[in-house]
């Protein structure tokens, strides 16, 4: 990821969690650049605002959107799932059917409209780590993913999420989209996807 920032870069942190990326973007964007991370759970959120709001340079490089990014605009229920017995479990995700479990209702909105709403820049980079929504972040998002100033997307695949939600070749339906937008695409590892132009 840092290799592929420049010191300017707009960077977009979707599932930011508590903001460890986020820190870490804003250091390599400098002080020209801006990131935008978006994290639905409020109690990471408010974690990811105080960690952001005591950085000792570049806090005010950073846009912080309380909300998950899919393919439609509304409301969805975001688990709250507390069985690691952590304040901010790494692994909540948006859940499809409410009666699953219980649940925070989260504002959701797709990349593109966010764009709108927000007067956004088009991100350089983006980082997707949305546990097995990944597909849905990137339909929501032809307009600003597809457009020539986004150089990478970086993206964490959650198979086991994707097998969960029945979305069959999810992943092959990703990486034929992410083609077709001009992305050369290569694993860097068993779980992680690089889409580079």
């Amino acid at each position: 990821m840092k290799a592929a920032i420049i010191p300017g870069d707009i960077v977009w942190d979707i599932g930011a969690h508590v903001g460890l990326y986020t820190n870490y973007f804003l250091d390599w964007v400098g002080e020209a650049g801006e990131v935008v991370a978006f994290e639905p759970l409020p109690s990471a959120f408010v974690a990811l605002t105080l960690a952001i709001s005591t950085r000792p340079k570049n806090k005010n490089n950073a846009v912080l959107q309380p909300l998950a990014l899919a393919d439609y605009s509304g409301e969805a229920v975001f688990t709250d799932d507390k069985s690691d017995n952590k304040i901010n479990p790494k692994t909540a995700h948006l859940i499809e059917n409410p009666d699953e479990g219980e649940g925070i209702k989260v504002k959701v909105d797709t990349a593109d409209h966010v764009v709108i709403e927000e007067h956004l820049s088009i991100p350089n980079v983006v980082k997707i780590d949305v546990e097995g929504f990944e597909e849905s972040v990137l339909l929501g998002g032809e307009k600003t993913f597809a457009n020539p100033a986004c150089r990478h997307l970086l993206i964490e695949i959650h198979f086991e999420r994707i097998d969960e939600r029945k979305l069959g070749d999810s992943v092959g339906r990703m990486v034929k989209l992410l083609k077709k937008w001009g992305y050369k695409v290569r694993w860097v590892d068993a779980s992680h996807l690089h889409a580079s132009r």
